[in-house]
């Protein structure tokens, strides 16, 4: 199986290390990845959904980015469901 890791960075000075997995630094805004749609099979966004200016609108170009019938997960320090969860969800 091959594993690629591709992350949007907003500082070109940001290193990554993934042990043996092969990782490519995109400089760029998560909140809009510069990656054409369905282009993933995953979509993984953890601790960053809460601090973005238009959280709706992010999980809604996040679910473009991926190919049919695959996953976006996320990881949300919150302790309840922000009232735009469900909807942009459901996109």
């Amino acid at each position: 199986m091959r594993i690629s890791v591709i992350g949007p960075q907003t500082s070109p000075c940001q290193s990554w290390s993934a042990g043996s997995v092969a990782v490519t630094p995109r400089h760029g805004d998560a909140s809009r990845p510069p990656f054409r749609a369905a282009s993933f099979d995953v979509v993984l966004a953890r601790h960053v959904l809460w601090a973005m200016p238009d959280p709706a609108g992010a999980l809604a170009r996040w679910v473009v980015l991926l190919r049919p019938q695959r996953r976006l997960a996320l990881d949300c320090p919150q302790p309840t469901a922000p009232p735009w969860c469900g909807s942009a969800a459901k996109r």
